[in-house]
């Protein structure tokens, strides 16, 4: 049971980590809906797109609203290079960034700071959708927000408030940095902040994408008018979720959480079945030497004493058993590193703290018969035999 405590107790406390880890944006009083626009064509999605974040703003009680092609937290997809202008990177080793597509308060509605630059303007976007001329098309990717995180790929060691204004190599343009983005992460335990580079969401055409809300109402209250709103612009599209924010986060950490309940749940059966073994060979010993400990209550031997003794007694083997855990322990833990985040494979108090746990279940299963043992009268017990 020792090893798998351990190996619980470190799960436990990496989840704990990463679920209180900054995460760089805020779950609360905020909701996610997956909107599908897959049936409309090309004018018709740009014109949905246009007006989506508008119409959801004005919605009574909800604060923001904002648009994006993939929430964070959901893992890393759409990776494009991108580079400094200018800069010949070797074969294979230019820098990769996620693409997101954002729309209306995106930034503020999730609270993800800029921290230097601008929001996306509609005064940036092209007069229609397709573009009609060269200078639309140009007009497409001419701006764009980099994440912190992109910044100290593509250019380490400068202050990434200094970009803003700057161009960047991307996707075989050199658009201009508009705003610096701070990191938001994007789905695994272990991972850094990804690098991220937004886009205005006029330069996309999407099947379906994602719109978040800032509200303080209920979940219960803000999903019928937001299903209404959209359907009156889009009334074929479809919206098969409807969440809370936070379930982003859940959603993230389900397989570590899975893993420390299943790990769990063995340690206590493991520490279940140890404690009835203790507690039956220290029940079984009391028995066979009844005698004795008779012998030693007549002549004076204090209560405490004795219970101490076969305590101490039965506890030898135990903790010689704790050291061989440990052993295993710390010979098995470099196994679960890809597993763990915020401590280490030989986390001391992990360690320190399933020894104990161990420990007090052997003395617990100590502790009836060794008083039972003291509760039998000295006499009866000489003539029991």
């Amino acid at each position: 049971p020792y090893t798998a405590l351990f190996r619980s107790g470190l799960l436990g406390v990496s989840l704990y980590r990463f679920m209180t880890r900054p995460a760089g944006f805020s779950t609360e009083q905020a909701v996610e809906a997956r909107v599908v626009v897959s049936s409309y064509g090309d004018a018709g999605r740009d014109r949905i797109l246009q007006q989506i974040t508008t119409a959801v703003g004005a919605i009574p009680g909800v604060r923001a609203a904002g648009l994006t092609s993939h929430l964070p937290l959901q893992g890393e997809t759409w990776i494009d290079g991108a580079g400094a202008p200018g800069k010949a990177y070797p074969t294979a080793q230019q820098p990769s960034v996620n693409v997101r597509f954002v729309g209306g308060d995106y930034f503020s509605t999730m609270r993800i700071p800029l921290i230097a630059g601008r929001n996306f303007r509609e005064s940036d976007r092209p007069s229609g959708w397709p573009p009609k001329s060269r200078a639309d098309e140009e007009k497409m990717h001419e701006g764009v927000i980099i994440s912190e995180a992109t910044a100290r790929l593509i250019w380490p060691g400068r202050d990434p408030r200094s970009l803003v204004g700057q161009p960047i190599a991307f996707n075989g343009l050199t658009p201009t940095i508009v705003g610096v983005a701070a990191d938001a992460l994007d789905g695994t335990l272990t991972s850094a902040a990804p690098a991220v580079v937004y886009q205005p969401y006029w330069n996309w055409d999407p099947g379906a994408f994602s719109l978040v809300l800032r509200t303080a109402l209920p979940l219960s209250a803000i999903a019928t008018p937001l299903r209404q709103t959209v359907w009156k612009l889009a009334p074929n599209a479809a919206i098969p979720e409807i969440e809370p924010l936070g379930s982003l986060r859940a959603a993230a950490t389900a397989p570590q959480r899975y893993q420390f309940t299943l790990l769990m749940t063995f340690a206590g059966l493991a520490l279940l079945l140890a404690a009835i073994g203790v507690y039956a060979l220290v029940a079984h010993s009391v028995a066979q030497r009844k005698k004795e400990l008779a012998i030693r209550l007549a002549l004076g031997a204090p209560a405490g004493a004795i219970r101490g003794l076969i305590a101490g007694q039965a506890l030898a083997p135990v903790g010689l058993g704790a050291l061989a855990g440990l052993a295993a322990a710390l010979a098995g833990g470099r196994l679960l590193r890809s597993l763990l985040y915020g401590v280490g494979a030989h986390d001391p108090v992990s360690l320190g703290a399933a020894a104990g746990v161990v420990l007090l279940a052997a003395a617990l299963a100590c502790l009836l018969p060794a008083w039972r043992a003291t509760r039998v009268d000295p006499v009866l017990a000489m003539r029991a035999d």
